[in-house]
Formats: structure tokens, C-alpha cells, sequence
């Protein structure tokens, strides 16, 4: 190679550099943080409205001749025990309830963990030589995290208004505070202006009230939100309730109480939130 091909290799080299230099904290930028929460071996995530967790299978010593289909199952088994488990946990320290709410609750009778079993898959299998076998599994979170099914006044959410001002809202919180099933919104005066009863039931068993969001970015926002979402700071009073001016939610909601009901809301965490429960 001569001294002129190395040089122009050189800076053809810095100049990529140069450019992914570039490009890469663009992609930081476009993209913000899930809010993943982990309660040992299960991940609840408020941004996919995903639960993961696994399950795992291992022969018995002087076991032979596995049949991986009837090891698969047992791993399956074994995986929606110990959801079950952690989410009966997950109730315990949360205290998760309806509270004032309690009216809307339906009649299932279904545990959390049934709830889960019912919505759940394998997302992969790994089979090893030995016989052992792992799954790893998702579950859609809102059935897991409510002891009972909701009987909210709104079933079916409307479309959005092809002239509708806004096409999704943005919450900003400028304190920490971890994701809740349920939430409401009061005034300066404690009025309430948003709960659960404002939500869809089919809007609901997809996005809760909103996906929760650590320092959200321009494609979370875009592909949640739409082209057009309104932005509203919201104060955190104590968990599970936000504050607002009144003046500025009037302003902003009226005549997008669809975006409601929709659930098309995004609750954006600043930066550092989110960790192990």
C-alpha cells in the first residue's frame, strides 16, 4: 500500500467515524427508555404493556429418553407458577386495588395469575442435551395486574375525529414515581378531572391508562401519539395522583375527551427513573 492510499484510508475512516459520531446520539435522542420494572425473575414492563418472565424444565438424574414435547409443557407449567406467584407478591407490596374506584370492578373471579395464564405465550424454547428445557414467556400486563375484570361505562372507545386538534397526550411528570395500574388527575381545587372511569374497558385491556416512558423520544411519541400530540406537565402529589392547572387541561381537552376514553396517553418519567421492585 502507498503512503497516498493510506492516508486517503485514514480519512475515509475518520470521516465514518465522523459521521456515526453523528448519527448515533441522534438515535439515543429519537428513542427514549422503556420503564422495565424486575421482581426477580419477572419483568413488568409499562411501555410494551408486556409481563416477561420464564420457565425452565430439568430432567431427573436417572431420567432417560425425554420427550422434549412433554418437557416443554412442564417448563411452561412451571413459568406460570412462578408468575403466579410473583404477581400475588406484586399485590402484596402494591396494595393494588380499585380503592374509590371499586364500583367498576366485574364479577370474573379470576386471580391475577389465572388472568395471566389465560393471556400468555412463548415467545422461544431453548433444549439442551441433557433434557432440560427453558421458555421464555410474555403475558399482556394488564390482565395480570387486576385481581378482576372492569366494568367501566365506556366499552368501545370512538375513533378519532379526522379534525380533532390533538391526535394523543402527552403527560410530563418532572418527579420520579413508578407506573400504576390506575391514576387520577385533580385541580388546584382537588376537583377530579381524569380517572379510570373516563377509559375505555377494550382501551384499557391495551394500554391501561397510558404507557409509562423514561425521557420518552420522537418515535415513541410518534408512533404512540400520532403526528399531533398535545403536551400537558402534570404535578405527582402522591402515587397513583397528579396535579394540573385547570385553566391549561380546559383549554387542551376540549373537545378531545376521545383521547380519553382512547386511553392515547403517554406518562413521560424524567431520566433515571425506573429499577428493581
Amino acid at each position: 500500500m502507498s503512503f497516498f492510499n493510506f492516508v486517503f484510508d485514514f480519512l475515509r475512516m475518520g470521516a465514518l467515524s465522523a459521521v456515526l459520531a453523528l448519527v448515533f446520539p441522534m438515535i439515543r435522542v429519537a428513542y427514549g427508555k422503556p420503564y422495565v420494572e424486575s421482581l426477580g425473575q419477572i419483568e413488568f414492563d409499562w411501555s410494551r404493556m408486556r409481563l416477561r418472565f420464564y420457565g425452565e424444565y430439568q430432567p431427573q438424574p436417572m431420567e432417560k429418553n425425554v420427550d422434549y414435547a412433554q418437557a416443554r409443557a412442564k417448563a411452561v407449567g412451571n413459568g406460570l407458577m412462578m408468575a403466579r406467584d410473583k404477581i400475588a407478591e406484586y399485590h402484596r407490596q402494591h396494595l393494588l386495588s380499585l380503592g374509590e374506584n371499586a364500583d367498576v370492578a366485574g364479577e370474573s373471579g379470576l386471580s391475577g395469575g389465572e388472568r395471566t395464564a389465560k393471556a400468555s405465550w412463548v415467545a422461544s424454547s431453548e433444549y439442551f442435551p441433557d433434557g432440560s428445557v427453558r421458555v421464555q414467556m410474555e403475558s399482556v400486563l394488564s390482565r395480570a395486574l387486576l385481581k378482576q375484570s372492569l366494568n367501566l361505562p365506556v366499552q368501545t372507545p370512538p375513533e378519532v375525529p379526522a379534525d380533532s386538534r390533538f391526535t394523543g397526550l402527552l403527560l410530563r411528570c418532572s418527579q420520579a414515581t413508578a407506573p400504576v395500574a390506575f391514576y387520577r388527575i385533580t385541580d388546584e381545587s382537588g376537583q377530579l378531572l381524569f380517572s379510570i372511569r373516563d377509559v375505555a374497558s377494550s382501551a384499557y385491556e391495551k394500554n391501561l391508562m397510558g404507557r409509562w416512558f423514561t425521557d420518552p423520544g420522537a418515535q415513541e411519541l410518534s408512533q404512540l401519539l400520532g403526528p399531533r400530540p398535545a403536551s400537558l406537565d402534570v404535578t405527582f402529589l402522591e402515587k397513583g395522583h397528579f396535579r394540573v392547572h385547570r385553566a391549561a387541561w380546559d383549554q387542551m381537552m376540549e373537545g378531545q375527551r376521545h383521547l380519553l376514553e382512547r386511553a392515547q396517553i403517554v406518562i413521560a418519567l424524567p431520566a433515571g427513573s425506573g429499577e428493581s421492585l
